[in-house]
């Protein structure tokens, strides 16, 4: 059985989110909730050290993360967090680039299992996230829109079906 914590009111948060099979959460002092499917790293913690159990059934703090979360997107294997220093960190499975870590990991990895930093927008104030199945938006400070992930169909809005490993300015729309 796994450990909860006994609670006799509802669990109280102000954001969150649905992957594909897991949850995230912002608790309302910044902690960072995840429960759900833990194969791939995207709820900040790996279950094989958790009796080998593939999910966490109760939400769970995430460790690790340096700054109060804000804000929180999931994509299908993979989740993005927003700090109150407007620095994103991202977890879970890197397809095509959709964590923005620059990293391209092999199929044969599970994942980033701790919130890693995503370093190419350090130097933007990131206000908003969203993320896809295998793609993610960022939005900065200025209005300027950032894309990485997977560029099929031109869902990255960068003119081509291209990928990117890390977030890349969109700079052209269509007539």
């Amino acid at each position: 059985a796994e450990d909860m914590e006994q609670r006799t009111e509802p669990f109280r948060v102000k954001r969150i989110s649905c992957g594909g099979m897991h949850t995230a959460s912002v608790g309302l002092n910044g902690e960072l909730y995840c429960w759900g499917k833990a194969d791939s790293g995207q709820i900040g913690f790996s279950t094989w050290y958790l009796d080998f159990v593939p999910a966490v059934y109760y939400p769970k703090e995430v460790p690790g993360l340096p700054y109060p979360a804000i804000d929180v997107a999931c994509g299908s294997f993979y989740t993005l967090v927003l700090t109150t220093r407007n620095v994103v960190y991202a977890m879970g499975k890197e397809d095509y680039g959709c964590l923005g870590t620059g990293v391209e990991i092999t199929n044969m990895a599970i994942g980033v299992e701790t919130p890693t930093l995503v370093q190419a927008l350090t130097r933007r104030a990131v206000t908003s996230i969203t993320a896809g199945g295998w793609h993610s938006f960022f939005i900065t400070e200025e209005g300027e829109l950032y894309a990485c992930g997977k560029g099929e169909y031109g869902r990255l809005g960068l003119g081509s079906e291209s990928s990117r490993l890390e977030p890349i300015a969109v700079t052209t729309v269509a007539d």
